[in-house]
């Protein structure tokens, strides 16, 4: 068992980290089914990219990562586009390292 309560986060692909607005990141309630109503926002929104292509992302409290035996967490990262982005381009993320 282990806990966490930031991660970093690493944009790929042609899209200016300009055209991301917000972040955010929800646990799964455990049906692997993205639902706002349903699953937890762990991440508000409040972090966005700045000129690198990098950001940390600090989660509203500290997530547990349960031993090997038990079932995963799942989480769903969200993005707010800009009002300007471009359609034809692309975002990929990444975790760039892990500790």
């Amino acid at each position: 068992t282990g806990t966490f309560n930031e991660l970093a986060l690493e944009k790929l692909d042609s899209a200016a980290t300009s055209q991301i607005s917000a972040i955010r990141m929800y646990r799964d309630d455990g049906d692997l089914v993205f639902s706002t109503a349903n699953d937890t926002l762990v991440v508000s929104g409040t972090d966005t990219f700045g000129t690198a292509n990098i950001v940390t992302v600090n989660l509203s409290a500290v997530e547990i990562i349960p031993d090997s035996t038990a079932t995963p967490n799942s989480y769903w990262l969200a993005l707010d586009l800009a009002s300007d982005a471009i359609p034809s381009e692309t975002i990929g993320l990444v975790v760039p390292t892990s500790s």
